[in-house]
């Protein structure tokens, strides 16, 4: 269990904006945001009274949308420490001093190091909001007041106080915090590769199948519904701006790398309809191969070499299906979670090498020219029709399908 004391630390000095909102951060003298995340550990001097093995530390910031400058501060959790121990800065050995802003430099006599629980401490990829405006000022919510056993400051103000508060009973708050779910980066930001998801296309299924998704000559997919029950869920996607997708099309020549998109952008549509639907979009400009062109993501390019993604393939060696495509799509077909980071890098890497040696005609002028097969039939003239189209009745409800509309 925890020691009857929570630390929520405001932290920072400046304003940074991060994908959709701004962060103005609390003026405050514990200035630690995390710097060090990597490794789990920061420095400062007056928590070491105060601070032991098990303690939680959490840091909450005030967000402020950009869209909407005039609109209340969302306070909200952005990180959470569990502490493991201790040490005076002066004490850490030189080949630790990376690790801490505190041994970056000459520490002093007071200076202190606090080293974390690693796997269950660390920044939050997405904050979670504690707070509300009531009474005049920014204090914590009333429900997670009673949840976490009141704040040691009357009536649960967190506004610019010097005065550290905590919540009095640190289990009750922790196993709310778990509750929530949480998900951790443990990295710093330039070392942190951007999350990808991997989404395979479906080929035709029949002669005049009139498949639409992806748009690619707009950067869109998911108007059609594709991947609404699972990666573009309306309700549980994963996927948030910044994300970048992988886009993976099966056919005769076996499963091949079309496009890794830049960062994308999310946009909803019909929220309170019966069909709602997530819609990703990315710069257009960024053209996919032709399927006959683009990278393979297990052909092996010669004798004694190997394919441009090894990582990926060891990772679903295991898998019990017969080739190597059918362990893929069984690992890929519906997954809704990132990629791991090393895979992540991997498949970045070579798309973009790939990108890099593309030679005219290598990427598409139309839609089939993605598809692993041509089909007259199949071919819709006015594409740009059928988004606008698709675009006005995204409210309307209607089963959800690759098909053409």
């Amino acid at each position: 269990s925890f020691k009857p004391s929570v630390l929520v630390a405001p932290i920072g000095f400046r304003v940074l904006k991060v994908l959709c909102v701004s962060i103005p951060f609390n003026l405050i003298w514990l200035c630690i945001l995390i710097a060090s995340s990597r490794h789990a550990n920061l420095g400062n001097p007056g928590l070491a009274l105060t601070l032991g093995s098990g303690d939680i530390i959490a840091f909450f910031a005030s967000l402020r949308a950009m869209d909407d400058p005039g609109c209340r501060l969302v306070y909200a959790l952005i990180g959470l420490y569990v502490v493991e121990e201790i040490v005076a800065a002066i004490q850490v050995p030189a080949e630790r001093w990376h690790e801490n802003a505190h041994t970056r430099r000459v520490p002093v006599k007071d200076d202190i190091v606090v080293r974390v629980r690693t796997g269950v401490s660390g920044r939050l990829r997405r904050c979670i909001p504690i707070g509300e405006f009531r009474n005049k000022s920014y204090r914590v919510r009333r429900d997670l007041l009673e949840v976490g056993g009141d704040l040691d400051i009357k009536d649960g103000f967190i506004q610019r106080s010097v005065r550290l508060p905590g919540f009095r009973d640190a289990d009750r708050f922790y196993r709310w915090f778990l509750d929530q779910r949480p998900e951790f980066v443990s990295a710093n930001n330039p070392e942190s590769c951007c999350r990808v998801f991997i989404v395979t296309l479906r080929q035709p299924h029949r002669k005049g199948d009139k498949r639409t998704d992806p748009f690619w000559e707009f950067g869109s997919f998911g108007c059609t519904g594709c991947h609404s029950r699972n990666l573009l869920h309306p309700k549980n996607s994963p996927i948030a701006d910044g994300d970048r997708v992988a886009f993976v099309q099966g056919g005769r020549l076996g499963s091949r790398l079309m496009l890794v998109t830049p960062p994308v952008r999310l946009m909803r549509h019909g929220i309170r309809g019966r069909k709602a639907r997530i819609e990703i979009r990315w710069d257009a400009k960024a053209k996919p191969f032709c399927y006959d062109r683009a990278p393979s993501l297990f052909e092996t390019p010669g004798p004694g070499r190997l394919g441009l993604f090894p990582k990926l393939a060891q990772s679903i060696a295991g898998t019990h299906c017969p080739t190597i495509v059918a362990k893929f799509t069984s690992r890929f077909r519906a997954r809704t979670r990132p990629l791991e980071d090393d895979l992540a890098r991997e498949l970045i890497d070579g798309f973009d090498k790939a990108a890099a040696g593309a030679k005219r005609g290598d990427l598409i002028r139309h839609y089939t020219d993605a598809l692993p097969r041509f089909d007259p039939d199949a071919v819709i003239l006015d594409r740009s029709a059928a988004y606008r189209a698709l675009k006005r009745n995204l409210s309307i409800p209607k089963r959800s399908s690759c098909h053409g509309r």
